[in-house]
Protein backbone atom coordinates (compact mmCIF):
# COMPACT_ATOMS: atom_id res chain seq x y z
CA UNK A 1 0.00 0.00 0.00
CA UNK A 2 1.13 3.52 -0.70
CA UNK A 3 0.41 6.47 0.84
CA UNK A 4 1.18 10.52 0.45
CA UNK A 5 3.93 10.33 3.26
CA UNK A 6 5.90 7.36 2.08
CA UNK A 7 6.90 5.60 -0.78
CA UNK A 8 7.58 2.07 1.08
CA UNK A 9 4.64 1.45 3.41
CA UNK A 10 3.34 -1.84 4.34
CA UNK A 11 -0.06 -2.55 4.23
CA UNK A 12 -0.13 -3.04 8.37
CA UNK A 13 1.79 -0.15 8.75
CA UNK A 14 -0.22 3.58 9.39
CA UNK A 15 1.40 7.12 9.15
CA UNK A 16 -0.89 9.17 10.84
CA UNK A 17 0.91 13.03 10.48
CA UNK A 18 -0.76 15.94 12.44
CA UNK A 19 -0.90 19.00 11.10
CA UNK A 20 1.79 22.11 11.54
CA UNK A 21 0.05 24.24 14.29
CA UNK A 22 2.00 27.60 14.77
CA UNK A 23 1.81 31.02 15.18
CA UNK A 24 2.22 33.12 12.14
CA UNK A 25 1.61 36.92 11.06
CA UNK A 26 1.96 35.90 7.30
CA UNK A 27 0.00 32.36 7.41
CA UNK A 28 -3.09 34.07 9.77
CA UNK A 29 -3.20 37.50 7.45
CA UNK A 30 -6.44 37.86 5.32
CA UNK A 31 -7.10 39.75 2.20
CA UNK A 32 -11.32 42.13 1.70
CA UNK A 33 -10.64 41.62 -2.22
CA UNK A 34 -14.20 41.27 -3.54
CA UNK A 35 -15.84 41.19 0.01
CA UNK A 36 -18.02 44.09 -0.28
CA UNK A 37 -19.18 44.04 3.40
CA UNK A 38 -16.72 45.36 6.74
CA UNK A 39 -16.21 42.10 8.72
CA UNK A 40 -14.74 42.27 12.56
CA UNK A 41 -11.41 39.82 13.01
CA UNK A 42 -10.28 38.74 15.76
CA UNK A 43 -6.59 36.82 15.64
CA UNK A 44 -6.09 34.62 18.04
CA UNK A 45 -2.61 32.30 18.88
CA UNK A 46 -2.32 28.86 19.76
CA UNK A 47 -2.60 29.47 23.40
CA UNK A 48 -6.21 30.38 22.26
CA UNK A 49 -5.94 33.95 23.09
CA UNK A 50 -7.10 37.34 21.59
CA UNK A 51 -3.98 39.02 20.16
CA UNK A 52 -5.18 41.60 17.65
CA UNK A 53 -8.57 42.70 16.23
CA UNK A 54 -9.93 44.98 13.44
CA UNK A 55 -12.74 46.21 11.13
CA UNK A 56 -11.95 45.14 7.94
CA UNK A 57 -13.19 47.20 4.93
CA UNK A 58 -14.06 46.03 1.68
CA UNK A 59 -11.50 45.88 -1.08
CA UNK A 60 -8.19 46.21 1.25
CA UNK A 61 -5.72 44.22 0.02
CA UNK A 62 -4.26 42.46 3.03
CA UNK A 63 -4.39 42.62 6.98
CA UNK A 64 -2.03 41.23 9.19
CA UNK A 65 -2.12 40.57 12.73
CA UNK A 66 -0.36 42.58 14.99
CA UNK A 67 1.44 39.78 16.83
CA UNK A 68 1.40 36.27 15.14
CA UNK A 69 -1.50 33.98 14.76
CA UNK A 70 -3.07 30.87 14.48
CA UNK A 71 -6.13 30.99 14.24
CA UNK A 72 -8.60 34.32 12.39
CA UNK A 73 -12.12 34.59 13.53
CA UNK A 74 -14.17 36.47 10.81
CA UNK A 75 -17.47 38.00 12.91
CA UNK A 76 -19.93 40.49 12.26
CA UNK A 77 -19.02 44.20 13.00
CA UNK A 78 -21.50 44.50 15.07
CA UNK A 79 -19.75 42.03 17.64
CA UNK A 80 -16.98 44.37 18.23
CA UNK A 81 -16.71 44.68 21.73
CA UNK A 82 -17.42 40.65 21.95
CA UNK A 83 -13.26 40.03 21.81
CA UNK A 84 -10.49 42.05 23.61
CA UNK A 85 -7.13 41.67 23.60
CA UNK A 86 -5.58 38.98 25.96
CA UNK A 87 -9.25 37.14 26.05
CA UNK A 88 -8.88 33.48 26.48
CA UNK A 89 -11.67 32.00 24.37
CA UNK A 90 -12.64 28.92 23.10
CA UNK A 91 -13.92 26.80 20.20
CA UNK A 92 -17.34 24.33 20.93
CA UNK A 93 -18.67 22.43 18.11
CA UNK A 94 -16.41 23.20 15.77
Amino acid sequence: MRDAFSSTARPETSITRQPRVRNSRIDSSIHMLFVPFNLNVVWINTDMRVVDKVIARPWRPAYFSAQPACYVLEIHPDRWEDYHIGDKVEFQDA
